[in-house]
């Protein structure tokens, strides 16, 4: 076990001229702990802004999007709904 001050775990980026920090973001009530699983295999996670992720969002669950935002141009699409034998619509 390793135990680094709250100040975060410096790693050097690809050419060792900039750290990335990994520091807690709260003051914890017990120790907790965090698992990366890759799935033997190399990953790549892309972080281009802020996240919070709150819910299953694997490919098995069910995520509920309470705000979708959509920006550029408006997509417009004719739906047709036809009743199926025996339905009232």
């Amino acid at each position: 076990m390793v135990t680094i001050p709250n100040t975060g775990l410096h790693v050097l980026d690809t050419n060792a001229t900039h750290d990335l920090i990994i520091t807690p973001g709260s003051d914890l009530s017990a120790d907790r702990i965090f698992t990366i699983t890759t799935g033997d295999a190399a990953r790549t996670l892309t972080m281009t802004g802020d996240a919070t992720l709150n819910q299953d969002v694997s490919s098995t669950g069910n995520p509920a999007l309470a705000t979708l935002n959509i920006t550029g141009p408006m997509l417009s699409m004719w739906v047709q709904v036809e009743p199926m034998m025996g339905h009232k619509v």
